[in-house]
Formats: C-alpha cells, sequence, structure tokens
C-alpha cells in the first residue's frame, strides 16, 4: 500500500478542491481534473496541450494513453514538446499511472515526492529537463522498470535508496550535479539491469565489486567521473556486456588480458586516461565499434585487425602509434569512419582502400603517411570527409576524385602534392570544404571550380598557381578563400577581395584591382596599369577581329564560287563557251601593332 505523508496529501487534495471549484460547474472525472491542473502548471509555447481540455474523457487528449477496459489514464508521452514550468503533485491522483515520459523539454523546479503515491508506475523518463534539487526517495515505487533522471541538474547526494529498486532494467542518473559521492555498493543488487548510465556524475573512487555480478548489463557508461584504481578481474563476469564507457576517469592498469569478456563486444571507448598505463594497442578484440581515441597507446598498429570485417567505426586517432598500416587494415568493408589521424603513422594509402566502400569519412591527418594518393579513392562513392593534412603525400591529385558526388569536405594541405588541380574537381558539387594549401599546385585554376555551388571555403594558398582567377568564382557563397603566395597575375574579381580581403591575394607579384575598387577600400594591392589593361584588351580584341576576318574571307570565297557557278549555268543555257577563270587572290596581312592603332 502506497504511503502518503500527511502534509503532501493535504496539500494535493487542496490542489484538486482548487481546481474543482475554478472549473464549470459540470462534474469532472478526478483524473481530468488532475491532467488540466498539470496542464496549467506549465508554459506551452507550441500549443501541443491544445487537446487538452474540459471534456467527458482524458483519453482524447495528445500524448495521453487509458486502459481499455477501465478507461483510467495509464500513460503520458509528451517527449520534446518545449514545455517549461514546474510538474505539478495533482499528477499523483492518476492512481492507474504506469508510465510518465516528458523527457526532453525545460520542465524545471523540484521532483515532487506525491509521485510515490503512483504505485503502479512501471516508467519514469525525465532525462533533458532543467529539474533540480534533491532527488525524493523514490523507493516506494517497486514496480519500477526504466528510471531515467539524467541530464538534469539535481544535486544533494547520490540516491542511495534506488538500490532497493530491484526490478530496475534501466538506470540512468547521469548528467547531473551531485555531491562527491561513491558508488553505491547496494546497486550491485539491480539484477534485472541491463543499461547502467552514471556518467558525469562526480563519482570517485573505485567501481564496487558487486557492480561486476550484475550480470544482464548490456551496457555500462561511468565516463566522466572521478573513478581510480585498477578495472577488477571480475570484469569477465559481464558476458551480456555489449558497450562500455570508462574513458575520463582516473583508473590506471588495463583491461586484464588473460580475460576474454570483452571479445566479439559491439562497442568499446577507451578513451584516456583508461588503459593509460597501456602502451601496446591490445590485440584479439573483435569489435563492431573500436574508439581508442586519446590514449598512450604507442608502437605499431596489430595487423590482425584486417580480420575485424565487421568494424563499422574504427578511430585511434591521439595516440603515438606508429609504422606501416598493414594493407587489409584498409579495406574493412563495413566501415564508416576510418580514424587514423594524429599519430606518427608512416607508408602509403594501400589500393584495398576500395574496399571500403561504405566509408564516410576518412582522417589520416598529422601523420608521416607518404606515396601518392591512390586512384582507388575514387571508388569510395560515399565518401563526405577526406582529412589528410600534414603528411608527405606527393604526385598528382587523382582525376578519379569525380566519382566522389557525396564529398563535402577535402583538405590535403601541407603534402607535397604537385601537377595540376583536375578540373573534373567541379563534379563534386557537394564540396563544402577545400584546401590544397601548402602544396607544389601547378597550372591555373579550373574554372569548373565555379560548379561548386555549395563551396563555403577555398584555400589554394602557398601553391604554385598561375594564370588569372576565373571571375564566376565570385558568384559561389564563400565566406572564406586564400589565394595568396602563388604566381596569379590579372584583375581580382571585386566580390572576391571585398571578402577575402588584401590577405587572401598577397605575395602574387602579378594581380591588380581596378581603380575604382581601389578608390573604396583600404587596399595594398596594385591598380591595374594602363599598359597592363590595354594589352589585355588589344590581345581579346586581336582575336576577334582575326576570326572574324577569316569568316569574312571564307564567307566571300563561298560568294564568289557561287555567283560563278551561276554565270557558268547561264552561258551553258545560252550556248555560249564558258571561258572563266579563277584567280587566285592573297589575303591583307595584318599587323597586330597596326591593328591596336585602329581600335
Amino acid at each position: 500500500m502506497a504511503r502518503c505523508y500527511f502534509p503532501l496529501h493535504f496539500l494535493t487534495t487542496l490542489f484538486l478542491f482548487l481546481a474543482v471549484s475554478s472549473l464549470p460547474s459540470r462534474a469532472l472525472t478526478v483524473e481530468i481534473q488532475a491532467l488540466l491542473y498539470f496542464k496549467n502548471q506549465l508554459k506551452d509555447p507550441l500549443n501541443s496541450l491544445a487537446s487538452w481540455k474540459d471534456t467527458e474523457s482524458p483519453c482524447d487528449f495528445i500524448g495521453i494513453s487509458c486502459d481499455q477496459i477501465s478507461g483510467r489514464v495509464i500513460g503520458i508521452s509528451l517527449e520534446g514538446k518545449s514545455l517549461c514550468g514546474e510538474i505539478s503533485p495533482s499528477i499523483s491522483a492518476l492512481q492507474s499511472l504506469s508510465s510518465l515520459m516528458p523527457p526532453w523539454n525545460s520542465i524545471s523546479g523540484e521532483l515532487p515526492l506525491d509521485l510515490i503515491n503512483c504505485s503502479n508506475l512501471r516508467v519514469l523518463n525525465l532525462t533533458g529537463n532543467d529539474l533540480k534539487g534533491t532527488i525524493p526517495d523514490l523507493s516506494a515505487l517497486t514496480s519500477l522498470e526504466i528510471l531515467d533522471l539524467s541530464f538534469n541538474y539535481f544535486s544533494g547526494g547520490f540516491p542511495v535508496w534506488v538500490g532497493k529498486l530491484t526490478n530496475l532494467v534501466s538506470l540512468g542518473l547521469g548528467q547531473n550535479d551531485f555531491e562527491d559521492s561513491k558508488i553505491p555498493e547496494n546497486l550491485g543488487n539491480l539484477k534485472n539491469l541491463k543499461w547502467f548510465f552514471l556518467a558525469g556524475a562526480n563519482l570517485q573512487g573505485e567501481i564496487p565489486e558487486p557492480i561486476f555480478g550484475l550480470k544482464a548489463l548490456q551496457t555500462l557508461d561511468f565516463s566522466s567521473n572521478i573513478l581510480w584504481g585498477e578495472i577488477s578481474k571480475a570484469i569477465s563476469n559481464l558476458q551480456s556486456l555489449y558497450k562500455i564507457e570508462l574513458f575520463s576517469n582516473n583508473f590506471t592498469g588495463g583491461i586484464p588480458p588473460e580475460e576474454n569478456c570483452l571479445q566479439g563486444l559491439g562497442i568499446c571507448r577507451i578513451w584516456r586516461p583508461f588503459l593509460s598505463t597501456e602502451t601496446t594497442f591490445p590485440e584479439n578484440l573483435l569489435w563492431q565499434f573500436l574508439l581508442a581515441l586519446a590514449n598512450d597507446f604507442s608502437g605499431d598498429f596489430p595487423e590482425s585487425y584486417a580480420e575485424c570485417k565487421t568494424l563499422e567505426r574504427f578511430r585511434v586517432s591521439k595516440n603515438h602509434l606508429s609504422g606501416k598500416i598493414a594493407d587489409g587494415i584498409w579495406g574493412l568493408p563495413s566501415a564508416k569512419i576510418i580514424d587514423f589521424g594524429d599519430n606518427g603513422f608512416s607508408g602509403g594509402i594501400s589500393s584495398d582502400i576500395r574496399i571500403s566502400v561504405n566509408l564516410n569519412q576518412l582522417f589520416l591527418q598529422n601523420n608521416r603517411f607518404s606515396g601518392v594518393l591512390p586512384s582507388e579513392l575514387g571508388r569510395l562513392f560515399q565518401l563526405e570527409k577526406l582529412s589528410a593534412s600534414n603528411n608527405s603525400f606527393s604526385g598528382e591529385i587523382p582525376y578519379q576524385i569525380e566519382d566522389m558526388k557525396q564529398l563535402s569536405s577535402l583538405h590535403l594541405e601541407e603534402n607535397s602534392l604537385s601537377g595540376s588541380i583536375p578540373s573534373e574537381l567541379g563534379q563534386c558539387t557537394g564540396l563544402v570544404d577545400l584546401n590544397f594549401a601548402g602544396n607544389s599546385l601547378t597550372g591555373s585554376i579550373p574554372d569548373t571550380l565555379t560548379m561548386l555551388n555549395s563551396l563555403n571555403s577555398l584555400n589554394l594558398s602557398q601553391n604554385k598557381l598561375s594564370g588569372l582567377i576565373p571571375e564566376n568564382l565570385e558568384k559561389l557563397k564563400l565566406s572564406s578563400i586564400d589565394f595568396s603566395e602563388n604566381q596569379l597575375s590579372g584583375r581580382i574579381p571585386s566580390d572576391l577581395l571585398v571578402m577575402g580581403g588584401d590577405q587572401a591575394f598577397l605575395e602574387n607579384m602579378n594581380l591588380c584591382i581596378d581603380q575604382r575598387l581601389r578608390n573604396e577600400t583600404r587596399t595594398v594591392i596594385s591598380v591595374c596599369n594602363g599598359n597592363l589593361s590595354t594589352n589585355i584588351i588589344a590581345e581579346n580584341k586581336l582575336a576577334l577581329l582575326y576570326i572574324s576576318s577569316v569568316l569574312v574571307l571564307i564567307f566571300a570565297g563561298f560568294l564568289f564560287v557561287y555567283s560563278n557557278h551561276e554565270s557558268y549555268l547561264e552561258d551553258l543555257e545560252k550556248g555560249q563557251d564558258p571561258n572563266w577563270k579563277l584567280e587566285s587572290f592573297h589575303p591583307t596581312q595584318f599587323n597586330a601593332d597596326e591593328i591596336v592603332k585602329l581600335l
């Protein structure tokens, strides 16, 4: 039988009395009164509760579910409705309530103790709100199977009473502002627990041994706390464990190597400083997700990981790993992310990369990779991000890059790439971020770059590019641009200068701007002088005049032949002897300087 505290019970009764007296005279059920008062305590900017009105049945209210036989309210589900305000104690009048779920709103205030009167409650999910204060003792709710109060602002001591809720399957108390506390040993009583989330809860000390007796656990997340000590060998008891997250603590040692409890584990995040004294990367671990970022691993990467064909996320960045990566590791058919960044890896990218057909992101930055970028990269049709900056890649950028239609970010800066920028790059119309700075690229900026309508950032600085800057680049939605330290020439498109400023074009000796733009901006870039402007105009007009002259001569010759042919036919009709001859003629020889003077 549910306990009832006199003062709160009195307040609840008073609330209901006031609600009845303020509503229309016709009788309302207690549950409708309770729900309407619950609504009145909330602010509803999206008008999500518009259907909560004075009706005959609360079953018509949005987010309300009822028992099909009794018609009583059994569930409240109001996820992500932007609700704010406080939880009314009137909710305790819903005696049949089994599920209260208003997660991811902005509900504030304290959690009312009156909830213990809802003795049938099996699901209480208030995650992602602004609740504060000490969590009241809800141990009387012995039917609870799901309790998620994570991502709030609860304070006070860690709720030790949770260990009495032995029917719990899911428990989330992480990301709150509890006082520094130890993990209660009585949490080991929760034998049915499958999901256990205590991340960011100001927990300290060692993980109690009873926790490793929770054999039903599938997810264990104690990350971002102040836990220390070695991981107990009893971790091998967690045979159902699928996901373990212990990063951002002060653990020492590593996973006991003689145990195989984590072999076949789906997700393992072992971020620093978990395994902080482990210097060799562990072998024989077959995971779906391998996330070992920001540790102190060193040495070569085990070739055995080439057999992990089920790996989807493979991230070992920010370690001290070195040596060459085995060919087979480049070719992981299920991988969506491969992240080798920020290590000391050497060698090249294997052509086996073509096998990683599901790859979305490839991170290779800040290593010692070398060799050419293989043409097989073009087989990565799903690739969205490629970061290979600050390495020693050489050779040309493969033109097969045109097949990477999903590419949005391409970073190849700070390498030794040579040759021209492939014009085929214009086929990657989804590109948003493009950086080729700090290479030895030559030739002109291809006009096809003007086809990249989604481009936001373009950096081609510190290369050996020459020729003109394509005029139509200024039509793109660029917010960042850098063409500095090249060998570019000609006029800078005015919109590009306004957007990038002088620094985007410095150290290009032959770049200039119009006098009008010089008057409007405080630029130090030279004005295009008369000779330069005149020569460019003259060259263009000369080419046009030459083409026009050729066309005129061809047309004149055609008319001449046609007219003589007509005369010949007339002579034949008159019986006359068509004695005519076609005399040669010489085209006029044009001198470029003379033409310029005539213009």
